[in-house]
């Protein structure tokens, strides 16, 4: 019952140079898979290695000054239901990458981080960077739904990291933090209006009609043309639907032309989205 007890005691993250006297206890443990090891000598019960949180605080009972970036710093602020497959972690002790942690030595300037229950994570822009510096663009599309960061933060951020490193990536998430986009298919929109030259637009940018206040995926100004992106997810119950009709309705009946485009014909028919928006917006104005 001695392991038992340790695991109760210490929530389930063991440190064992905290328990010297019962290390052979926690080795025979980790053999039987009890526990984990996860980083060298700090071990988890066995099921906690599949959560985000345990694993941070694990990271940071190894190395007190570690720093949690990337979707798992997300997943700890702005981004609770964020599936994390690894941790990335900035830490300046030696310790190969593994099957649940990244780690990395580059440095971070101390006012890009915050605390978080305990642990020092990346603030949102620079964890919005840095994991869109491994081609993950979903946690930089969601720290803008959340708003959790703006194109004008983000740009201040990339300001104050190291212009030789990545820079070239960087310099494309802000491009594409500059629509504002709230999800992939907004921002692979975003992407076909800036290869085909189509400007005057705003990513989910807000409007008054009917009394209500709507925030369209995409708005033209100038020729009151709202572009909505439908995803089969946001429009899979009846009230979804019925909910969607009415704003589109309302829209409509304020004097606003609306477009709807699919995710087949936004990935798929590309061509088709932009002769139908140039088409529309003559027509508007």
């Amino acid at each position: 019952m001695l392991i038992d007890d340790l695991i109760h005691d210490s929530n389930g993250i063991l440190r064992i140079g905290d328990h010297r006297e019962h290390r052979n206890a926690i080795r025979r443990a980790v053999r039987r898979g009890d526990l984990v090891e996860v980083l060298p000598r700090i071990t988890l019960a066995r099921g906690l290695e599949l959560n985000t949180r345990a694993l941070a605080t694990a990271a940071a009972l190894w190395d007190p000054n570690a720093i949690i970036t990337g979707r798992a710093a997300a997943a700890l602020s702005y981004w609770p239901e964020a599936r994390v497959q690894r941790v990335d972690v900035v830490s300046r002790r030696t310790t190969d990458s593994n099957r649940y942690f990244v780690i990395m030595r580059h440095r971070i300037p101390p006012e890009l981080t915050m605390p978080a229950d305990g642990m020092t994570v990346a603030v949102p822009e620079l964890t919005a960077l840095h994991s869109w510096e491994r081609g993950d663009r979903v946690t930089l599309v969601e720290a803008l739904r959340h708003r959790a960061i703006t194109a004008e933060s983000l740009a201040t951020c990339h300001a104050a990291l190291d212009r030789r490193h990545r820079a070239a990536d960087r310099r494309q998430a802000l491009r594409a933090a500059a629509g504002n986009p709230w999800s992939i298919l907004e921002l692979d929109l975003h992407d076909i209006y800036r290869a085909n030259g189509i400007t005057g637009w705003r990513g989910n940018s807000a409007v008054e009609a009917g009394g209500n206040r709507y925030v369209l995926d995409v708005k033209f100004d100038r020729p009151r043309l709202a572009v909505e992106v439908d995803g089969y997810e946001f429009h899979a119950n009846r009230s979804a639907f019925e909910t969607d009709r009415q704003r589109q309705a309302e829209l409509v009946a304020a004097g606003w032309r609306v477009l709807r485009f699919t995710a087949d014909m936004i990935r798929r028919r590309p061509e088709l989205v932009v002769c139908q928006t140039r088409a529309a917006t003559r027509i508007t104005r």
